[in-house]
């Protein structure tokens, strides 16, 4: 049986953060948010997102050591999106995310390129090979979201 691309509307809604995971050039994993993250993504039929990813491990801070470490551990940001189907895959979607409020102002303003695939109530978004917001080296990034009741 060969598999289809599911309906747009299928890919609105909420979605639980389940994994982030970075993958260098040179192949090494990488889990920024740690093994156990927390996050939500909700995609509107009106074409707006929001996405909150937040490391597990996140205490409260004050001084200005703690609270850099609170923005290291923390991506969130909105904007308005659309979604085409994939030109590589005939069962996933294209998603173009536009910026426009972010915890780095570095992503105002710019359009990132997704692309999603939906296996039940999984959605799995990955980016293209790019640096990373976690540091200086190219990775490719793969969320993966869990639909929320």
């Amino acid at each position: 049986m060969t598999a289809t691309r599911p309906p747009r509307e299928q890919l609105l809604g909420t979605w639980k953060l389940l994994s982030n995971s970075l993958v260098d050039l040179d192949g090494k994993t990488r889990y920024p948010l740690g093994d156990k993250p927390r996050g939500y993504l909700t995609l509107t039929p009106e074409g707006r997102f929001v996405a909150i990813l937040a490391a597990g491990t996140r205490q409260a801070g004050q001084s200005d050591a703690e609270l850099a470490a609170l923005q290291r551990s923390f991506v969130g940001y909105t904007g308005r999106f659309t979604l085409e189907p994939s030109q590589d895959d005939p069962t996933g979607w294209t998603l173009r995310n536009r910026v426009e409020v972010a915890w780095n102002e570095a992503w105002v303003g710019t359009e990132q390129i997704r692309y999603l695939s939906l296996d039940g109530d999984t959605l799995t978004i990955t980016a293209r090979p790019e640096r990373s917001a976690f540091g200086d080296k190219i990775r490719q990034a793969t969320i993966v979201w869990q639909r929320s009741a």
